[in-house]
């Protein structure tokens, strides 16, 4: 089935339903048949309830795939929100300071690190891991009640286009949350929302395939 015809970086599908099993997720260029040879492919087990994103992104010099991330989480804590990022960039090993914090673990290539903050704007910058270069300087991510906002970084570090990526997962809240919330329009920033009885997937391209 023909999801997105013509994708292009930095750009994403609606969150669609999967029945649970086994899936596949191809990536052709835009004029390509629709039975020539992916580009890229991913294999997948989609379980009977979740949330799930696909993104596919640069690794190494020259190598794209496709990683798996499970949005589904607990839910948030009253009164917090979740600040989650993901490493999809073609560069090393990061550090990732908060609010001018940095934080104690490193953030390796396709692997994520989760931070329950207080609800409000943050600030996030991205070093090398190694050589404490700034990859990324300091960006504001607001970070609603009872809200998981994710970022990824993207892009490759040889053509210095390193750049953030926001996506938001609603529907977290405790029960009861104890202080009302809604949702202040985040479903129309590309949110998901939570599906009892199917999986959602989101695919994303976070990186030009050449």
């Amino acid at each position: 089935e023909l999801i997105l015809r013509g994708f292009a970086p930095e750009r994403a599908t609606e969150p669609m339903e999967l029945q649970q099993g086994s899936h596949q997720i191809d990536l052709r260029e835009a004029d390509a048949p629709a039975d020539s040879e992916p580009a890229v492919t991913k294999e997948f087990m989609v379980p009977a309830t979740g949330r799930l994103t696909a993104i596919a992104h640069w690794v190494g010099v020259d190598d794209c795939i496709i990683t798996l991330f499970d949005d589904t989480g607990d839910a948030v804590a009253a009164g917090s929100g979740r600040l989650i990022t993901r490493h999809t960039a073609a560069t090393d090993d990061v550090a990732l300071t908060v609010d001018d914090q940095p934080l104690d673990s490193t953030l390796m290539p396709t692997n994520e690190l989760v931070d329950t903050v207080q609800p409000g704007t943050h600030t996030i910058a991205i070093k090398d891991a190694l050589s404490n270069t700034t990859l990324v300087s300091n960006s504001n991510v607001p970070v609603p009640e009872g809200v998981a906002r994710i970022v990824y970084l993207v892009g490759t570090a040889k053509d210095d286009s390193l750049n953030l990526l926001t996506q938001t997962v609603n529907g977290l809240e405790s029960d009861p949350s104890g202080v009302p919330t809604g949702n202040s329009g985040l479903a129309d920033d590309g949110g998901t929302r939570p599906l009892p009885l199917a999986a959602a997937l989101v695919v994303a391209l976070a990186t030009l395939l050449v």
